[in-house]
């Protein structure tokens, strides 16, 4: 299984790198579509399988500050039902994360999408990356999970092409 896999669409890129498993980072650029949303869910998946395998839980560290809009209604609502299908598959291997927002409405958005997913799945919302890993390091503390080395040090990818 790779580490860092992209989709790549005309007004779209997802860059989901798994290099500091069981933080997973995923970095957004353009216009989410419907199809993005499929593939970065399907890999979710895949990564909370390899998670339940090592006897571990997952921790979801999200970049949306390169999306160019906000998404609409039809792809928050698949997101949230998406949420919804992984936690009934995974349950609490997917412990929920950080997702790096710099626009107050993008923060909203995200909170509606969780609570439509009707799962209890913590997304919190912060401006910096030092934010995220600072939040993200809390999470896997409480949990007694090891924390990654270099994650501090992760650099924010560009925009796949």
């Amino acid at each position: 299984m790779a580490d860092v896999e992209t989709i790549v669409e005309p007004e779209v890129s997802l860059h989901m790198d798994a290099t500091f498993f069981p933080v997973l980072c995923v970095t957004w650029f353009g216009v989410i579509s419907p199809t993005t949303v499929t593939g970065y869910m399907n890999w979710l998946d895949r990564m909370a399988t390899r998670a339940a395998e090592e006897g571990t839980r997952v921790s979801i560290l999200g970049d949306i500050t390169g999306l160019e809009s906000r998404p609409g209604p039809e792809i928050r609502r698949s997101m949230a039902k998406a949420i919804d299908e992984l936690a009934t598959r995974h349950g609490r291997t997917l412990m929920g994360g950080v997702t790096i927002i710099a626009d107050p409405f993008m923060r909203a958005i995200l909170s509606m999408v969780v609570a439509i997913s009707r799962r209890e799945f913590e997304l919190k919302p912060v401006r910096t990356f030092a934010q995220a890993v600072e939040r993200t390091f809390a999470l896997l503390d409480a949990e007694g999970i090891a924390r990654p080395e270099g994650l501090e040090q992760r650099t924010r990818p560009e925009r796949p092409q």
